[in-house]
């Protein structure tokens, strides 16, 4: 089995590395369980880069999709620094540097001496495994879809946060999320990390990063703008 995880991890580092697709139906990948995602993941420089990091994502974090992923509960896992961008209110996303780029709107929180600020947040989640079509416990093996994470700027916390999603002007979305539960989620971080930045779990479904203007409106808690290219 190590032989195993090894050549799994390495698999996920190159396709990581030149963005190339994996196909997650063909064994070993379709026999993957969880314990051997967590080793593959451990393996993955990506996931090695980001520990330590301050900057930490929640994923899953409603039951359809942890349905849909086929995972046992919420995923968290810390962020390689250099793919987070912090006070970002408007920003290019290069279709070039990613392989099939999706983006989730989500609200940030920053934690600075104990005190919490709200932010808006922008991922840019990316799956290594051909058209998303991951396979079991592939959103872990895959360095938890690390693309890229776009924080805005930090302010005082709303009781609720709505999100409108607009491509081109177009509206796609509208989602909406609390405070409460954003905040309440951050106990899922593992206990001797020490975040600064937290992105908290998508507020509508993924969308494909399309060419264009993308509008993220927070309302009161803020916006970001992403050209995508």
């Amino acid at each position: 089995m190590p032989d195993t995880i090894s050549a799994l991890a390495a698999a996920v580092t190159a396709a990581r590395a030149t963005n190339t697709a994996l196909d997650g139906s063909q064994s070993p990948w379709s026999q993957l369980d969880l314990a051997a995602a967590v080793a593959v993941s451990h393996d993955v420089p990506d996931a090695i880069a980001a520990a330590g990091s301050s900057f930490w994502k929640l994923g899953a974090v409603d039951e359809p999709t942890q349905v849909r992923l086929g995972l046992p509960g919420p995923i968290t896992a810390p962020l390689v620094p250099g793919a987070v961008t912090c006070d970002v209110i408007r920003t290019t996303v290069r279709l070039a540097e990613l392989l099939k780029p999706k983006f989730e709107p989500e609200i940030g929180v920053q934690i600075v001496d104990g005190q919490l600020l709200a932010m808006p947040c922008v991922e840019v989640a990316d799956s290594r495994f051909a058209e998303w079509r991951l396979p079991p416990f592939g959103v872990i093996a895959d360095a938890a879809l690390q693309g890229q994470m776009l924080f805005g700027i930090p302010v005082p916390a709303p009781e609720s946060v709505t999100v409108t999603v607009s491509h081109d002007s177009e509206v796609k979305a509208v989602g909406s999320g609390s405070w409460a539960d954003a905040i309440a989620r951050l106990v899922l971080i593992d206990k001797d990390a020490a975040p600064t930045h937290v992105a908290t779990g998508s507020l509508t479904q993924l969308f494909d990063c399309e060419p264009g203007l993308w509008t993220f409106d927070f309302g009161p808690l803020g916006r970001i703008d992403v050209d995508v290219v």
